[in-house]
């Protein structure tokens, strides 16, 4: 199947047309819930919490559009681990400044609230939402991550589940909090938290059986003298790589090694063939231990 189809282009474009479509209905909810209070500084206030957070967080929509860039380019070119470098690198960088805006929370309301010019009753609801909203910066910038390396893996499935999953769950705890249990901007706000964390625990979930599937490299190196003490750590780090996996055993600075540890690597060679894992073994270039790994290193090739 050509991957630059129309029928291609359509499969990973619709769901994320049908899940942006959810967003006006979160916004809809939100004015009904709190359109249904007795004074319209509720609404006005989660107006200005909504604008603030939307301005805030479009300076960081780089965690997505940049991890989409680099996960395609790494799935293009059939290379997991540097879908695994990517996701991992984009999950430090949202971590990171997700820190940053919770420990910078003050000045960033104080100043947002000001720009826009909110006073009275509702500068101190819209505080409010903004003081409690905020904690959920790790889950949202997270959520940018997953959403860009999903859609760099041309799942467009995913980014659907994921982005309805937040608005229903956002909708929901709306009805629950405001209506339900009387609380006014600070149900919508914690209603937006719990959302965003629970879409992140959801789109964890999506990601597994995909690194599943898609198996990076183990890269094991082996210090200058292998003994029996390695034998147990050696084994249980071979037992964890995935069929269809690739992996490269590094011996090159080994110059003893014991033949119990022979053994765990001809037991994975073993192994490999029938699961079909890659393995690339880098033999010792000293003497003193090429006949322990030569008869391995024959096979393995």
């Amino acid at each position: 199947m050509n991957p630059y189809s129309h029928r291609q282009v359509a499969r990973i474009a619709a769901p994320l047309i049908i899940s942006n479509a959810t967003v006006p209905l979160l916004g809809a909810v939100d004015t009904a819930v709190m359109g249904h209070l007795d004074a319209p500084d509720y609404l006005a206030a989660v107006a200005v919490g909504s604008t603030l957070f939307s301005i805030l967080y479009l300076g960081f929509n780089f965690l997505r559009m940049g991890t989409t860039g680099l996960a395609a380019q790494a799935f293009g070119r059939a290379q997991n681990s540097e879908l695994r470098t990517v996701l991992g690198q984009g999950f430090l960088s949202a971590l990171v400044l997700s820190l940053a805006l919770i420990l910078l929370q003050g000045l960033l309301g104080s100043a947002g609230l000001t720009l826009i010019g909110a006073d009275g009753f509702v500068e101190k609801l819209a505080q409010t939402y903004f003081d409690i909203r905020i904690w959920s910066a790790p889950a949202t910038l997270c959520n940018f991550v997953l959403l860009g390396w999903f859609i760099g893996m041309q799942n467009g499935r995913a980014p659907l589940i994921l982005l309805v999953v937040i608005t229903g769950v956002n909708i929901l705890l709306d009805l629950v909090f405001v209506v339900g249990m009387d609380m006014e901007t600070d149900g919508v706000a914690l209603a937006s938290a719990l959302a965003e964390y629970t879409g992140l625990i959801c789109g964890l979930a999506l990601l597994r059986p995909i690194l599943r599937d898609n198996p990076g490299t183990w890269h094991l190196e082996l210090s200058e003298d292998v003994t029996f003490l390695h034998k147990a750590g050696l084994r249980q780090a071979l037992s964890r790589v995935k069929p269809g996996g690739h992996v490269i055993l590094d011996a090159s600075r080994t110059l003893r090694m014991d033949v119990d540890v022979r053994d765990v690597i001809e037991d994975f060679r073993s192994r490999a063939k029938e699961d079909d894992i890659s393995l690339d073994l880098k033999s010792p270039e000293d003497a003193k231990v090429a006949w322990v790994l030569s008869d391995f290193n024959k096979q393995a090739s």
